[in-house]
């Protein structure tokens, strides 16, 4: 096909997962970064956008939302058109509120969106338009916890939007679809998780666009980066990955065996530098009814790679060869290479320190395409066994071009995930680094030297106290009368605003041994934080702990987490992303270590009264400095759970102070 730059007669950028929050949040600096650089390319015929335009589905947020488009464009000649997300229905699901997502875009929007569409459409978030002879359709799916699942009636306005715009628009002209999850077995990503992809996306629509071969079915859910090329799929339709303007994820796991960990994923998909990222796409349509698709770096400002066309829809079905499984088998190209003098090498290996570390030096391989990730396997020498292998990512998701890659790569490696391989024992060990295509072709394995272990127990400096440790209070509530309720946006804070007036929940000064401690009184499980702010900055200079009493005997969190705020910078647990860290409780009389997930938080923990201590070194802001402990000012507690493990419970803060060891000699 010959794309006609000259004859565009349609333009709109395609976005999802925007996850806008509130004013001044990141997500719509992002959003309004995004809408700069797509002006440039010319006049905007409408914005379209696969699900996920709000965190929690809150009026608020739809309001923002609605200043930042109108920022951008005039609405009445730029069309909005959106399917919805699963994060749309949070204000539904998880705060009880009944399900008016659609009637609350029409109000906010004050009726410049779901124009035309009956008040059933608006209620079921469906909604169909011809602009400038081009049907756009959107649909919804009403289920995503434990599975995608889409209505029978839902399915069945589909099918007939789709008989609709076969019958009153162009043959040569695409039909544009768009919904939040990916359909199963097509485009990269929609077979995460269980290997069908049956929990993330859904089979549901498949039968029903494959009676359509001028489909283009867009679709979200994911954040999966646009630089992988089986981004676009076709077979019978068109099926395309739309990325996310908010943060990247990735495959946790090989998928070609799930035995195999990412370690650099920290929780659920998301690298460590997921924020640092913000993708989309402009389709453009010429009036022949061919479509070039470039994909968008916003956080860059690049665009990334070269385009993808797709020619105008024909009875002969040929726009559905270029992207084909068949097309793609038939140009693989040859297997990645590890260039001559490639070097793999251990960097640092300090695996008792607080932050415990491990880092590899390695050669990057090379393609015709990009590298999309590395297997690494620990082999012993004496018996030849694969004790361990884990995926390692390539930095494909953070450039727009191959020649971008650097040359010499370095890892860090979170070591509990290279378990059962240990460092600790009698004898030596090499390893083993193989790299892979988008295609996942494999290359001939590169070798490091061999390595001794450490002959004996690893030692865990923090389990146990020193007799004559020093404290000093950094935050009591004795001083408190009983019964205090604490005021909501003046002695603690809580985001997203659940009940929004006085708060998520009641804070109340009780009793506790003879002392007295603070008690929130759960009304939900939704995310939420609690801050309890000094009125002098205090001083634990020379500390190297952090003690926390709690009770949440009859809660449990699925994210615990901690933050401190210092000089007017926040010092949290979750900037040690990857980290191998450790808090350590006592119960029966005996301390013991429970382990912090690898987004700095301690996950599905609960049924625990007493004091919780962690290292200092794990608290850190965004740049990665440690806390500076001669002025603190304030103590932040996170966490997020289940309505069925957090609703209606209590959970006490007490004594907060910190601990300093003696100098050894």
């Amino acid at each position: 096909m010959a794309f006609a730059e000259d004859r565009i007669v349609l333009r709109f950028p395609v976005m999802s997962d925007l996850h806008i929050m509130g004013k001044g949040q990141e997500t719509s600096l992002k959003l309004d970064k995004a809408f700069e650089q797509i002006k440039k390319y010319g006049d905007i015929d409408a914005v379209f956008f696969p699900g996920d335009l709000t965190d929690y589905g809150l009026p608020e947020q739809m309001e923002e939302f609605r200043d930042i488009m109108e920022r951008h464009f005039d609405l009445d000649q730029t069309k909005l058109l959106f399917a919805q997300g699963n994060h749309e229905r949070y204000r539904h699901e998880l705060l009880g509120a009944p399900f008016t997502v659609g009637e609350d875009f029409v109000r906010v929007f004050r009726g410049k969106v779901y124009e035309g569409a009956t008040r059933e459409e608006i209620a079921a978030g469906n909604h169909m338009v011809i602009l400038k002879g081009v049907p756009f359709i959107m649909v919804n799916a009403h289920q995503y916890s434990g599975g995608v699942d889409y209505r029978k009636e839902d399915k069945e306005w589909l099918k007939n939007a789709l008989c609709r715009a076969e019958a009153e628009t162009a043959p040569n002209l695409p039909i544009f679809v768009c919904a939040h999850p990916m359909i199963v077995d097509t485009c990269y990503g929609s077979n995460y998780a269980g290997g069908d992809g049956s929990y993330w996306s859904s089979s549901q629509l498949y039968s029903i666009l494959a009676e359509h071969p001028r489909v283009v079915y867009f679709s979200g859910h994911l954040h999966f980066p646009l630089q992988h090329e089986k981004d676009i799929w076709q077979k019978e339709f068109t099926a395309i990955g739309t990325s996310s303007v908010y943060f990247a994820s990735l495959e946790a796991w090989d998928p070609d065996d799930e035995s195999i960990p990412f370690v650099d994923i920290l929780s659920g998909s998301e690298p460590n530098d997921c924020h640092s990222f913000s993708q989309g796409m402009l389709v453009e349509m010429d009036e022949d009814g061919n479509s070039r698709i470039t994909r968008l770096d916003f956080f860059g400002e690049k665009v990334i790679k070269e385009p993808w066309y797709l020619p105008a829809p024909d009875e002969n079905k040929s726009q559905l060869i270029p992207y084909s499984e068949e097309t793609r088998k038939a140009n693989l190209p040859a297997k990645p290479a590890f260039p001559k003098g490639a070097k793999l090498v251990e960097k640092v290996k300090d695996p008792e320190a607080a932050l415990p570390q491990y880092v590899i030096g390695f050669t990057a391989a090379k393609a015709e395409d990009m590298i999309e990730s590395y297997r690494l396997r620990f082999v012993d020498d004496e018996t030849g066994d694969v004790l361990k292998t884990v995926g390692i990512y390539s930095d494909f998701y953070q450039k727009d071009q191959k020649e971008e890659i650097a040359d010499e790569l370095e890892r860090s490696l979170t070591i509990s995930k290279l378990a059962p391989f240990s460092f600790f024992g009698k004898g030596t060990y090499h390893l083993e680094l193989v790299a892979l295509d988008f295609d996942h072709q494999v290359s001939e394995p590169l070798c490091s030297p061999s390595y001794s272990r450490f002959d004996r127990e690893p030692v865990d400096h923090f389990l146990n106290l020193p007799k004559d440790l020093k404290f000093g209070s950094f935050l009591r509530f004795s001083d408190l009368p009983l019964d205090k309720k604490l005021i909501h946006e003046s002695e603690y804070a809580c985001w997203p605003p659940i009940e929004r007036g006085d708060g998520a929940s009641d804070l109340v000064i009780t009793p506790n041994n003879g002392d007295r401690v603070v008690t929130i009184l759960l009304r939900t499980g939704v995310y939420q934080y609690y801050q309890f702010k000094r009125n002098l900055p205090a001083d634990a200079t020379g500390a190297d702990q952090v003690w926390l009493w709690l009770d949440c005997s009859d809660a449990k969190f699925s994210r615990l987490y901690f933050t401190f705020v210092s000089d007017g910078d926040i010092y949290s647990t979750d900037s040690c992303n990857g980290k191998d860290m450790k808090a350590y409780i006592k119960e029966r009389g005996v301390w013991r270590a429970v382990s912090f997930n690898y987004d700095g938080c301690l996950a599905n923990f609960g049924g625990f009264k007493g004091y919780l201590r962690f290292p200092v070194e794990y608290l850190r802001n965004a740049s990665g400095e440690i806390m500076p402990l001669n002025s603190i000012e304030a103590f932040r507690i996170g966490f997020s759970g289940s309505n069925d493990d957090l609703k209606d419970t209590a959970v006490s803060v007490g004594d907060i102070k910190f601990s300093k060891s003696p100098k050894k000699n």
